[in-house]
C-alpha cells in the first residue's frame, strides 16, 4: 500500500479502496497533489471498477502462482488469501464492528493527510497510510482476515470462487469509511461560513470578533 500510494498519489489521489473513493465523492472534496482531483459520479464509478478489477486480477495471479490447496489450514479453510479469520464463521456482527473500526481509522488517516489542505505532512501521507494499514491488519487480521477494503474482500472471493461470509466485511468496510471520512469532514473540514461569529477570526492582526468576551489578561 505504501509503495503504490506513492506511485499513484499524483495521478489519481491514491484511493486504492472503493470505500474511500465513495466517501471522497460524497464529501465533495479533492484528493491528491497539486490542487487535487475532483470526482464526478462517473469518475468515482470508474475508480471503484478499476480497484475491484485490479484486486481480482491480482488474486488470479496468486492462484496461478500458488495452488489453492497450498493455502488451506488443517480444517480445510483458507486463511491466507480470503478475507476470513477466526470470527468469520459464527460471529458476523463482531466481524462487522472490527472491520468498521479499523476501516474508519484508515479513512480518517487518508482524509487527514490527503484531503485536508491545512495539514503540514502531505508528503508523508502514503507512508502514514501504510503504517495505518499495518496497524489495522495486526489488530483485525487474526479475527476477521483484515479486509479494510471491499476490493480486498471481492478480489480473492472471485478468484477462488468462494463467496461465503462476504456481507459482514463488505458492510463493515463501507460503514467504517463513511464514519471515518464524513466524521473528519464534519469536525475539521467545515466551511468558513459555518463557524459561529463568536469564534471567527478577523483579517486584522491581533484582533478578533470574540475579543469582547475574553478576559483582558489573556488577550
Amino acid at each position: 500500500l505504501l509503495v503504490v500510494s506513492y506511485l499513484t498519489v499524483g495521478v489519481s489521489g491514491a484511493h486504492l479502496n472503493p470505500a474511500i473513493t465513495l466517501v471522497v465523492y460524497l464529501s465533495g472534496k479533492r484528493s491528491g497533489s497539486e490542487g487535487g482531483i475532483w470526482l464526478s459520479w462517473w469518475l468515482a464509478l470508474w475508480y471503484m471498477a478499476a480497484q475491484i478489477v485490479g484486486a481480482i486480477l491480482g488474486a488470479w495471479m496468486l492462484v496461478a502462482i500458488m495452488p489453492y490447496e497450498a493455502t488451506l489450514d488443517s480444517e480445510g479453510t483458507s486463511l491466507t488469501f480470503l478475507a476470513e479469520g477466526e470470527l468469520t464463521w459464527a460471529h458476523g456482527f463482531s466481524v462487522f464492528i472490527m472491520e468498521m473500526v479499523c476501516t474508519a481509522g484508515l479513512t480518517w488517516t487518508f482524509f487527514a493527510l490527503e484531503i485536508d489542505e491545512s495539514h503540514k505532512a502531505h508528503s508523508f501521507g502514503p507512508t502514514v497510510m501504510g503504517i495505518a494499514m499495518i496497524v489495522g491488519v495486526l489488530a483485525a487480521g487474526p479475527a476477521t482476515g483484515a479486509s479494510l477494503n471491499p476490493a480486498r474482500t471481492i478480489g480473492p472471493a472471485v478468484a477462488y470462487g468462494s463467496f461465503r461470509h462476504m456481507v459482514a466485511p463488505l458492510l463493515g468496510t463501507f460503514a467504517g469509511a463513511l464514519l471515518g471520512g464524513l466524521g473528519y469532514c464534519a469536525l475539521f473540514l467545515f466551511k468558513h461560513e459555518q463557524v459561529p461569529d463568536l469564534y471567527r477570526i478577523t483579517a486584522s492582526p491581533g484582533e478578533h470578533e470574540a475579543g469582547k468576551f475574553q478576559d483582558s489578561r489573556f488577550v
